[in-house]
């Protein structure tokens, strides 16, 4: 410090009552510079930093706020310094802190959410409901229904007066008992009024429609084209086709796969604005805030590029909202509007192609097809990554990289061994030709799922930097992936501190926010104590995988409650980082401040 500043110094201390006494003038760290009052200050409290090295660092006792920052945060009675007349000074009882929950890849599927306008008459979609029965003759939903029941129900729905579509949730029964049947020709005729659309409600990549839904969609014309001998496939085998002997010709089936849902969804949401879209979100993001998420990153499947803008336009929530861009056709732009908070853009592909169709193993589709594909007969998809190995290096080379603060980063669905070698060789090849030849800064890329990658694979993965988003719900997968893939893949399926012990960059997604969502600390739950002991985390390297690592992944300044972070912090009703499964499964948010302002408290 200057003498002229010792001076001034020196004559406020004698003109002015001590900063603690009710000084507006704000005092100054050791090294003289401002620092200013804070805000609030919470103190007492258990507080989970998030940031490495031992536990003095990664825990503290108080944080002190500015606005929307994080002034200081850390241990002993530091924190008085920064009480000001007008700081809100919080004693936290010895409560657990920590940094919001970062949710790194969701999905908010309006033709299957409900909707809070009442007014609309649609409160939960358009479900034809599939019925079963308890031993006390109590009807439930049945969301599991073989191929006679579904059809059963659509010729019921079929004769609603006011009902406008039907939609049907189906699982492994359904995949089971529709062999050997036609599923464009059958279920029109059991729904020839209504548009009947299917959706893997345990999975979530498999669909299938009646013609009147693939006419809604845009793909076949009924009356030049009915059995859709025309179509063309722009998404490279997502559309199931079946060889018909009387014609001698292939004709669409009824399936559709990932990609090809989106034109479905589009036509099952038609008749809602964009208003009433925004309003799923809003509700959904309600429920997300409530389980202590303050970030999502949403993959919008109900229209292309500019729908998804014009909805998230209209969503005005405390929870940071980022809606990733779809592109789905050559001429698709990705508006700006669509940036994160922190300038970032998000851009999905997809690698995995048809795999998922005939439920096989990733490179050889056809391993036993009159088992495996649901089709007629002698199913014909015609599987393969629906990217060719050129558009596949595009979408790496146009991302940006993590350094960069304004920069767009690509996201790639891989799903079977065959989509991630394909992702990882074309990344090799961009980064030997184009890569600043050292490992930072890194491409701003990220693996969806990547599962079923063996160790090579992984190692790759780890080589070139890229960060895997990894979805804990997917456990619940596990039966379908062991009873549907190949061993040496399955084997290779949710894969978690496997990850994290081979130095792989991994973070978290939840798959779903809403009403029907499971908590990601009910997810870090499992992952504690209902996973093979190989693949257990600890409640740390779980929830750091929720809030530092995904923030990290998706190129925000989230995450952790360091100097300079948002003010974003959740206070729970006890300590979920005990080390105990049960206490990270019971917890329960009792307060979320979002960048320095409440905005959630437990009834």
């Amino acid at each position: 410090m200057s003498l002229r500043r010792l001076l001034a110094a020196a004559l406020v201390c004698l003109t002015a009552p001590p900063a603690l006494a009710g000084s507006d003038t704000p005092p100054e760290s050791a090294s003289g510079i401002p620092r200013g009052y804070a805000d609030h200050v919470i103190h007492n409290a258990n507080i989970y930093t998030g940031q490495d090295g031992d536990a003095l660092g990664r825990w503290a006792t108080a944080i002190a706020w500015r606005g929307e920052d994080i002034l200081w945060v850390g241990r002993g009675s530091t924190w008085q310094s920064y009480v000001g007349p007008r700081t809100v000074v919080e004693d936290g009882h010895g409560a657990t802190y920590t940094a919001g929950i970062v949710d790194a890849h969701e999905h908010k599927v309006p033709p299957f959410d409900s909707f809070p306008d009442a007014a609309h008459g649609r409160p939960f979609g358009d479900l034809c409901p599939v019925l079963a029965f308890a031993p006390d003759g109590t009807p439930y939903p049945n969301f599991d229904p073989t191929f006679d029941e579904v059809v059963s129900a659509l010729q019921g729905c079929n004769g609603e007066a006011s009902r406008r579509r039907s939609v049907i949730l189906f699982g492994a029964r359904f995949y089971a008992t529709s062999k050997g049947h036609n599923l464009l020709q059958e279920l029109s005729a059991a729904s020839p009024n209504k548009v009947a659309v299917g959706f893997d409600a345990t999975e979530g990549h498999g669909l299938w429609g009646n013609r009147l839904a693939f006419a809604a969609a845009g793909i076949l014309n009924p009356s030049t084209d009915p059995n859709g001998i025309g179509v063309v496939d722009p998404w490279s085998g997502f559309y199931g086709r079946v060889y018909n002997p009387y014609t001698g010709l292939m004709e669409l089936d009824g399936w559709a796969q990932e990609l090809a849902q989106v034109p479905f969804f589009a036509a099952l949401v038609s008749d809602l604005s964009d208003a009433q879209l925004a309003a799923v979100y809003q509700a959904g993001l309600d429920v997300a805030l409530s389980q202590g998420v303050t970030s999502v990153t949403d993959i919008f499947f109900a229209g292309g590029p500019q729908k998804a803008a014009a909805v998230r336009a209209l969503v005005n929530h405390p929870v940071d909202l980022t809606v990733a861009c779809l592109p789905l056709a050559p001429g698709d732009v990705c508006p700006n509007s669509l940036r994160s908070r922190s300038g970032v853009l998000l851009q999905k592909y997809f690698a995995s192609g048809a795999i998922k169709s005939c439920r096989g193993w990733s490179k050889q589709p056809y391993i036993t097809p009159d088992l495996q594909c649901p089709s007629v007969s002698t199913p014909t998809w015609y599987g393969g990554p629906n990217l060719s190995n050129f558009d596949l290096e595009w979408a790496i080379l146009s991302a940006g990289y993590d350094t960069q603060e304004y920069t767009t980063c690509t996201m790639i669905h891989t799903f079977g061994a065959a989509s991630v070698e394909q992702v990882v060789t074309a990344a090799e090849k961009v980064e030997r030709l184009y890569g600043t030849g050292q490992r930072l800064p890194r491409r701003c890329v990220t693996l969806e799922h990547a599962d079923m990658a063996n160790s090579s694979l992984r190692f790759r993965v780890a080589l070139l930097g890229y960060a895997i988003i990894q979805n804990p719900p997917h456990l619940a997968l596990r039966g379908d992936i062991n009873s549907h893939y190949q061993p040496s893949e399955a084997a290779d399926a949710l894969r978690f501190d496997s990850l994290r012990k081979e130095s792989l960059r991994f973070a978290f997604g939840g798959d779903e926010f809403g009403p029907n969502s499971t908590p990601p600390n009910v997810q870090i739950a499992a992952l504690m104590d209902s996973v093979p002991a190989y693949e257990r985390m600890t409640a740390e390297d779980a929830f750091v995988r929720y809030t530092r690592e995904s923030a990290i992944a998706r190129h925000e300044k989230a995450g952790l409650l360091g100097l300079g972070y948002p003010a974003t912090l959740v206070r729970w009703d006890r300590n979920l980082l005990s080390g105990q499964a049960e206490d990270m499964r019971a917890a329960k948010p009792e307060q979320v401040i979002v960048r320095g302002k409440v905005a959630f408290s437990a009834p």
